[in-house]
């Protein structure tokens, strides 16, 4: 299950890497998609979680997702 997840989340960097997409906060800053899944990474390493499911939309269009 881990390797799913580790799988999944570097697919999703590869492809959303190459459009160098970002994500528009609630506040009105902007995050990358690498820093972003890095954050998760990081969270779940600290919490000890074999998986996690994210979703992020900005105007109401699904524009990231790791299951």
């Amino acid at each position: 299950m881990k390797g799913k997840i580790i799988t999944s989340i570097l697919f999703l960097s590869i492809v959303t890497s190459a459009f160098g997409q970002t994500i528009k906060r609630i506040d009105g800053t902007i995050i990358t998609v690498d820093r972003l899944e890095s954050k998760i990474q990081f969270l779940m390493k600290n919490a000890n979680l074999a998986s996690v499911a994210v979703s992020v939309f900005n105007e109401n269009k699904p524009i990231f997702r790791v299951c």
